[in-house]
């Protein structure tokens, strides 16, 4: 419904904020964990982050999100490469990497914002001789198919994409049998899996 207001209901989002709605989020601040953990604990000493477009809000969150997880975790904050891509998308992912790789050719670490991104990334890594994961340990987040079948495998953080479509449903039609209009939001924990180690 191009006006959901107009229509005296209110609208019901996946991860897009609102003035008025239900919303199914994913919980950020637990993707940022994951990643700077798996990284960290893996023995990354030189991290960067691809993030995703900065007029994103998903995007800024995230980023924001993994540089706290990370400075939680020892390491310093301002010494994170971060990198932001033009788009979510294989092309956007392959252009951050190259301008992480000429700022920095010795990260040993990568988290990218979305599994798209990461392929792109992991494009331009084979390129330059840079293997994965014994160069470089990588990261992504979204659990997309194409992460399964991508050379390597990438090691992503699934944010249940399916699970809140399921709960996206269930609160339309609740919303829509009860006549309700009271905005909730409802978090969706993410959880990690691991493909590539």
């Amino acid at each position: 419904i191009p006006d959901p207001q107009h229509h005296g209901r209110g609208s019901f989002c996946i991860d897009l904020r609102r003035k008025r709605g239900f919303y199914v989020l994913v919980d950020e601040d637990q993707v940022g964990r994951l990643a700077a953990t798996h990284l960290v604990s893996a023995g990354a000493r030189s991290i960067a982050m691809i993030a995703g477009p900065q007029d994103a809000t998903v995007s800024t969150a995230r980023q924001k999100a993994f540089l706290d997880a990370v400075a939680a975790l020892g390491q310093p904050r301002d010494g994170i490469l971060t990198e932001a891509a033009n788009s979510w998308t294989f092309d956007g992912g392959y252009a951050a990497m190259g301008a992480v790789l000429a700022r920095n050719d010795r990260v040993d670490g990568l988290f990218v914002a979305s599994d798209n991104a990461a392929i792109g990334a992991l494009r331009l890594l084979h390129e330059r001789g840079v293997t994965v994961p014994g160069d470089m340990i990588l990261v992504s987040v979204d659990n997309m198919l194409d992460g399964a079948y991508s050379i390597p495998s990438l090691t992503t953080i699934d944010i249940r994409v399916r699970d809140r479509a399921e709960i996206a449903v269930s609160e339309l039609v609740h919303l829509m049998e009860e006549d309700r209009a009271e905005p909730k939001d409802v978090a969706e924990d993410p959880y990690r899996v691991w493909k590539q180690l």
